[in-house]
């Protein structure tokens, strides 16, 4: 077996626990946050989100330098079982506050173990071989997010819903344990990286210092703003039209699984849709398609419209939205592809949240709550600039000669 089918190989297992995993976290915490607090209180939750995020980014910046990246998965899987550990403890213990604790950390630990995941590939998988290996990366993390968001309405009715995290830790064991195994058979071909001043600000120089990198550190936070904006107005049809708690994480265990089911169809598709259209085009279109979804659901004010929004804000994103934004970084050197795809992706993705917060807030005290369908509408706009000017320094990157060529056949998944 070649190096590249091991890391395909291990890679696989990762992705469909890792995806598993989050498909029980995330349904679980959302509804233990909804009993206790109301969707009312997810600003603050999302504040909290953008605090950890930071916390997390400074983390594993100072971890990178002199390690092999496959080893920072493992690693952030360790920390994230023990963090999760005492969070069910201080939850059986009735602690104040644990809900938005554990809401913040299912945000945070499955973002940090996808860029881990991601760095690693993007280091060792070149472009050519990334656009197929990443969809087919894409289709079994979609599976095991199917497989977890179907059992966890089962798990919730039989044990409670509370009770159904604690299936994370072994999961998060099981990907501890084939990432060192990975490390030993297919670790990373790049050389460690040396820094002398590692941490959050390191990684926000080497954004700094590439307009690339800060284009794309904008059209991150248009993004996910876009996204908590429409989580927030399924959260609130949820909370209308579900009152019982554990009823209501069944739901969300559908809901994830139907977007998980669009997500792997969509990544089973990838190659072939990136090879008619290419990278830049798919930045653009996924912002167009969500903004139907979102008009839509404003014509149409019910729980199955803002499901609907949900699924298309979650599905492409997860899917061939990822895919065209990971090849963004593959012409990159490793410094912007670790320290500065860190800052970009994880301090992106979250503290989008706490700004989506500051927003609605913001609308809340100028009593325009109700505006947050336009809002959500005019940062889709801005997304959709955004995407056009980073698909343009892609281009200049990366012909479109170099992104059609097929990988060898010894690559291919």
């Amino acid at each position: 077996m070649t190096p590249t089918q091991r890391r395909v190989g291990g890679l696989s297992l990762l992705a469909f626990l890792m995806m598993a995993s989050y498909a029980v976290a995330r349904p679980a915490a959302e509804s233990l946050f909804l009993e206790a607090h109301g969707s009312e209180a997810l600003p603050w939750a999302w504040v909290g989100v953008a605090l950890l995020a930071t916390a997390a980014v400074s983390a594993y910046n100072r971890l990178v330098p002199g390690r092999e990246l496959i080893w920072l998965f493992g690693g952030a899987g360790v920390a994230s079982g023990a963090l999760l550990a005492a969070l069910l403890l201080a939850e059986r213990a009735g602690v104040p506050g644990v809900y938005y604790a554990l809401y913040a950390w299912k945000d945070v630990y499955v973002i940090v173990l996808l860029e881990s995941f991601y760095a690693f590939a993007d280091a060792v998988f070149p472009i050519r071989t990334a656009r197929w290996v990443y969809g087919w990366l894409g289709m079994v993390a979609a599976a095991g997010g199917v497989v977890g968001n179907l059992s966890v309405g089962r798990l919730a009715r039989a044990w409670g819903t509370a009770e159904t995290l604690w299936l994370v830790l072994p999961l998060l064991g099981l990907m501890v344990a084939i990432a060192w195994a990975l490390s030993r058979s297919a670790g990373r071909s790049a050389p460690p990286l040396v820094d002398e001043r590692p941490g959050l600000l390191a990684g926000m120089q080497v954004v700094r210092s590439s307009r690339y990198l800060g284009l794309m550190l904008a059209l991150v936070v248009a993004a996910q703003i876009t996204i908590t904006l429409v989580d927030l107005q399924f959260n609130q049809a949820m909370e209308l039209a579900y009152p019982e708690q554990d009823v209501r994480t069944g739901v969300f265990g559908q809901v994830y699984a139907a977007i998980d089911t669009g997500s792997l169809i969509l990544h089973a598709l990838s190659g072939v849709i990136l090879r008619l259209t290419g990278a830049p085009l798919i930045l653009l279109a996924v912002p167009l398609l969500l903004g139907a979804s979102v008009g839509l659901h404003a014509a149409v004010p019910i729980f199955a419209a803002a499901a609907f929004a949900k699924w298309s804000s979650k599905a492409f994103d997860y899917s061939i939205h990822r895919t065209a934004r990971e090849l963004l970084y593959i012409p990159l050197g490793m410094r912007q592809k670790t320290e500065g795809k860190a800052v970009v992706d994880i301090l992106g993705y979250r503290v989008a949240k706490g700004l989506a917060a500051a927003l609605l807030l913001a609308l809340s005290t100028l009593g325009s709550f109700d505006q947050v369908g336009a809002v959500t509408l005019a940062v889709i706009s801005v997304w959709l600039a955004l995407a056009a000017l980073i698909g343009r320094r892609f281009r200049g990157l990366v012909s479109r000669d170099e992104e059609l060529r097929r990988p060898p056949a010894g690559d291919a998944p």
